[in-house]
């Protein structure tokens, strides 16, 4: 009797006191080593073959695969990670524990040890050593195990632009494809007007929200796609905000429509964490969990920092083990991060990373509206959840039937790959560049970028000439004509009340321009030139001419 994957002959096992002969190895090419390896695994104190013959059984067993240097198992029913909300049936990717692990074990090959019995040596089964299960696990690559790259519910492109339809999991791409729906086949040839189509079912769902403008309604079918495309994109995807004017104008609903229709439940959603430690350790939680989105419900701060900027623009992500001393091996970074929130703000370089979909509604209570086309919209994108998943990937599919025709439109640094594949589609169906919301966005969130604006207004008042001024000489300058009764140096004065709070002292002032420096804002920068060992003269150079804005260039995001 062979007992590999789950071994479902209960009796089988306990005839093995009546058998103490041992079968012979049947030699696996899928084994690292020489090893032999069979059903059978004899205990020995030589624990690499063991180990080897261990992995090698397991490699067999259709649940297990391998994943960031981790041994993983797909669940349902699973608590999700500590602070995030989200439904518990949705299928999620977990560290493998190590008593499943040893269970998998014992299901996939029967250990034995010999011991001495009344006739002589005798081969008995034996449960799989500890040593020998922490072994297995401590491997961080197991030859023959199954690769997880992402669990896909939805029609999505995979890496070489074909949409995964076919169930089960895919050696070529490492996708395990769980259909949550019965969705629609969706021809490998789609053509532009089948693109135009489905543009046309996207956009009439959300046809009653109040998008501040065209590009705005973009945006959102910028991150209505990114789901579906994610696994085609190496490379990174910028956080979607969802921005309002005021409580109650669908920013949550426009998240969970997205989330519907992709994976059949709401979207997993969790409160921000206001230092960056906090939101590192939320980060890594995720990761660890594979969550294909995660949304930062009802933002109340200015968001941003190192950790989210570094998982926005990184692909893979490593950090300490929550609870623990030692380190993740490096997770693939697939999470698409999501935002909502009343008048967003966000720290500067979260800002350039960020699209942004705002909401501008004319009502008080905009949640007691009652002329909506669908009264129950999360109802019907439920019930129809099959038909808007299809149409998301005919237009990306579409797109690459097309010969992926590139259109007129900016770049965005460290999104390259996620225009390609998302903004370029929609430009080609005849929309808004869903990348122009994202200039007033930075400008009202740059603080840093207002604060070279002022200095340099400051400056073009104390300085007219640019002949260069040090800060002692600036803050001196201040001090000389406080008492006038006609301010000569009104603005400068200002712009330091405003950035410092009070009169700033030379050694302040040198720091924040030294801060700025060479920061180009509108073709105009601060410089410096040393005299007299470290005195240094600020001047501002450029003439404003250049056009450079975060309006419409975005190569230098």
């Amino acid at each position: 009797m062979t007992k590999l994957f789950f071994n479902e002959n209960a009796k089988s096992r306990s005839n093995f006191h009546r058998r103490p002969e041992i079968r012979n190895h049947k030699p696996a090419s899928r084994t690292p080593s020489s090893a032999s390896v069979g059903t059978d695994i004899a205990i020995g104190v030589d624990e690499e073959r063991v180990t080897n013959e261990a992995i090698a059984a397991l490699s067999r067993s259709v649940d297990i695969f391998q994943r960031g240097g981790m041994l993983v198992h797909v669940v349902k029913s699973c608590d999700p990670p500590k602070k995030l909300k989200r439904d518990p049936e949705a299928s999620r990717i977990v560290q493998l524990p190590t008593p499943r692990l040893r269970e998998l074990m014992a299901s996939a090959a029967d250990f034995k040890k010999v011991r001495m019995g009344d006739d002589g040596p005798e081969h008995v089964p034996v449960h799989p050593p500890m040593w020998c299960t922490r072994a297995v696990q401590a491997r961080g690559y197991w030859h023959g195990i199954r690769p997880l790259q992402a669990i896909v519910t939805s029609p999505s492109l995979d890496p070489t632009g074909d949409v995964v339809q076919r169930p089960g999991y895919c050696p070529d791409t490492g996708l395990f494809y769980q259909p949550s729906a019965n969705f629609p086949p969706i021809p490998n040839n789609v053509t532009r007007d089948d693109a135009i189509e489905a543009r046309d079912k996207l956009m009439a769902i959300v046809a009653d929200f109040p998008f501040t403008d065209a590009a705005h309604a973009s945006a959102w079918l910028a991150g209505m796609l990114t789901p579906a495309g994610r696994n085609a994109i190496d490379g990174p995807t910028p956080l979607t905000a969802f921005d309002a004017n005021v409580a109650g104008a669908g920013k949550s609903m426009l998240a969970d429509i997205i989330s519907i229709t992709h994976t059949g439940h709401s979207m997993p959603r969790t409160s921000a964490p206001r230092s960056d430690e906090e939101m590192r350790k939320v980060i890594t939680s995720f990761v660890i969990a594979g969550e294909p989105m995660v949304l930062f419900d009802n933002v109340t701060h200015a968001f941003g920092g190192a950790s989210i900027e570094a998982a926005l623009t990184g692909t893979h992500w490593s950090d300490r083990v929550l609870g623990k001393s030692e380190m993740t091996n490096r997770l693939p970074l697939q999470t698409v991060w999501l935002a909502t929130g009343n008048n967003l703000v966000f720290r500067s370089d979260t800002a350039r990373r960020t699209l942004h979909c705002r909401l501008e509604s004319t009502h008080e209570d905009p949640e007691l509206r009652n002329d909506f086309a669908v009264a129950d919209l999360i109802g019907y994108v439920t019930r129809h959840r099959a038909e808007l998943a299809v149409a998301c990937a005919t237009i990306l599919r579409a797109f690459i039937v097309a010969g992926r025709p590139q259109q007129s439109i900016s770049t965005w640094g460290s999104f390259e790959r996620w225009s390609d594949m998302i903004r370029h589609p929609i430009v080609w169906l005849d929309l808004p560049d869903p990348a122009q919301t994202r200039g007033k966005l930075r400008e009202d969130s740059d603080q840093s970028a207002a604060h070279v604006r002022m200095m340099i207004a400051a400056w073009d008042d104390l300085d007219p000439a640019g002949a260069g001024l040090t800060s002692a000489e600036a803050v001196r300058m201040l001090d000389d004509t406080r008492s006038r009764t006609e301010d000569p140096y009104p603005t400068a004065r200002s712009v330091f009340a405003e950035i410092f709070g009070d009169k700033p002292t030379a050694k302040s002032l040198g720091m924040k321009l030294n801060a700025m420096r060479k920061r180009v804002c509108a073709g105009r920068t601060f410089d410096g030139r040393d005299a007299r060992g470290r005195l240094r003269y600020w001047y501002v150079t450029g003439n404003g001419e250049s056009g450079e804005s975060g309006e419409t260039n975005l190569s230098n995001a």
